[in-house]
């Protein structure tokens, strides 16, 4: 059993990136508000483990959650299709820029310890 923390793990990242690759594709109205709850709360984790890192609101604080409100599912903002497509690759940049920096810094971190 992996008992690796959520934050370590590649997941919380891939799984959002993933799904919004899949959302390019035309697919039914519940794949985009199922998608909505998980990079909402994806974003939001992050946002909250960032904030936790230096207790201050820095970029990567302000952009996830930024990111959480643009994604939230209650109270959706309805955006022609077209504009989805390019959130949707903007914000499968940003979560991919901070997956491999986040990678970066705890393998630097676990270069250290031992």
């Amino acid at each position: 059993m992996n008992n690796q923390p959520i934050i370590e793990s590649k997941l919380l990242w891939l799984i959002p990136i993933l799904l919004l690759l899949i959302a390019l594709l035309p697919l039914p109205y519940v794949y985009y508000q199922i998608l909505r709850w998980i990079v909402c709360g994806c974003a939001l984790y992050i946002a909250y483990e960032h904030y936790q890192e230096k207790m201050e609101w820095n970029k990567l604080v302000i952009t996830f959650t930024a990111i959480a409100i643009l994604y939230i599912p209650i109270g959706a903002i309805h955006l022609f299709k077209e504009i989805w497509a390019v959130l949707n690759i903007l914000t499968v940049v940003v979560f991919g820029y901070d997956c491999k920096t986040k990678r970066s810094s705890l393998n630097d971190k676990q270069g250290k310890e031992e």
